[in-house]
């Protein structure tokens, strides 16, 4: 069970419940505290976004850490503090408790989420074939989250409260996270540090700064739809958990938008920017979703489609074409640094679609502005591939 598929199978379970509880719940639970609380969206979004902000704040220790340790104690801690900050949230009774909640979840991404995971992969597979199929099963499985998670957070809610089901989802963390990462990651003897002169050359390449755009506008324009898209449904008369339906339903398409970059015999970039553009598109389509007919109806399931097979994308390339790039020595530092960049996006989708949407009592410019941000990724994926880089690969 820790090698080979066992391997990326037990870790994609525990992706599998670390973004669901972490990152998608959110999105559902947002509409009941407002309700409950009181509090404005900017609010909600805001305190969930500097954990965010957080999580890419220790990006680059948590990978000093991997480099030398490994993610074994990393992963085993933060399923442990990332049940304990869920049973601190369903306490929570003012602002200021919420952010600090908020702070807490922040330092559970960082060591629960894809970059350790990665780490593991990376150091365990050399054959690129081998790691790029291991990756794949990793996020496939872990696509699934939004399937999973968000309706059955919909689910709790509704039956019994966003307390309880809070109470609920730590449970789950605690009991599925912990133990597997325990049992699946082995412990890594001490690395040396990649050279700084190594990373200073990775990150001044044009490769490197066009695929941060990609990857930050792609990021923030999901992250932006993943804690809004709800409340904008039910804003739009679909209840709460048909509303939640379709962020589940979301999380399939994911899954196949891995599955189609890895699987079609095309170049990756272009199925990548593809994919990106389809974004754009349904973003624009989600304006017309304005009631429960059929055609506004065939509209969001379209629209849904479409934002769906992109929302994989970003964590499949960062897991593979980062290290295709740049090597495996030096991919845990290298990929560090590219996700404070990617987290800074993860934070602030959140903070300014809630933002917009206070400051304008409007969703409209929202999903402009990630249409926009699609669009961008997909004219910045190409660019990458432009740029790619040919004799920077070490390791």
């Amino acid at each position: 069970m820790r090698t080979g598929t066992g391997l990326a199978a037990g870790l994609g379970v525990t992706e599998l419940v670390s973004w669901g509880v972490l990152v998608y719940a959110f999105g559902v639970l947002v509409v009941p505290m407002h309700d409950e609380l009181g509090w404005s969206f900017a609010t909600l979004n805001t305190a969930y976004a500097g954990g965010m902000l957080v999580s890419g704040l220790v990006a680059v220790p948590a990978g000093w850490w991997l480099r030398r340790h490994g993610a074994r104690g990393l992963m085993v801690g933060g399923s442990v503090l990332a049940s304990a900050v869920l049973v601190a949230w369903s306490a929570v009774r003012t602002p200021a408790q919420f952010v600090l909640v908020s702070l807490f979840c922040g330092l559970a991404m960082a060591a629960t989420l894809y970059e350790p995971a990665f780490a593991v992969i990376v150091e365990r597979r050399g054959d690129p074939k081998d790691r790029a199929r291991a990756i794949v099963i990793v996020t496939g499985i872990a696509g699934f989250a939004s399937v999973v998670f968000v309706p059955l957070t919909g689910q709790l809610s509704t039956a019994h409260g966003w307390r309880s089901a809070l109470l609920v989802l730590a449970v789950v963390t605690l009991l599925v996270g912990a133990p597997l990462h325990a049992l699946l990651i082995r412990p890594v003897a001490h690395c040396a540090a990649t050279p700084r002169a190594t990373v200073r050359e990775f990150r001044s390449s044009a490769s490197f700064r066009w695929l941060s755009v990609c990857l930050s506008g792609s990021t923030a324009m999901k992250t932006g739809f993943g804690v809004s898209v709800v409340a904008y449904l039910v804003s739009r008369g679909y209840p709460l958990r048909h509303a939640a339906l379709v962020g589940g339903a979301a999380g399939i398409c994911q899954v196949g938008g891995r599955l189609l970059v890895s699987w079609l015999r095309l170049p990756t970039h272009l199925v990548c920017a593809a994919v990106f553009a389809g974004q754009s598109v349904a973003a624009v389509l989600l304006i017309f979703v304005a009631d429960r007919r059929l055609g506004s109806v065939l509209l969001l399931v379209l629209a849904t489609v479409l934002l769906g097979l992109g929302y994989g994308i970003v964590e499949l390339l960062r897991g593979t074409l980062v290290v295709d790039y740049y090597g495996r020595t030096a991919y845990p530092t290298v990929n560090a640094r590219l996700a404070t960049r990617v987290v800074a996006a993860r934070t602030a989708g959140p903070l300014l679609a809630g933002w917009v949407v206070t400051a304008t009592g409007s969703y409209l410019p929202m999903l402009l502005g990630g249409s926009a941000l699609a669009a961008l990724s997909a004219v910045a994926m190409l660019l990458t591939h432009r740029a790619r880089p040919r004799n920077l690969v070490s390791g």
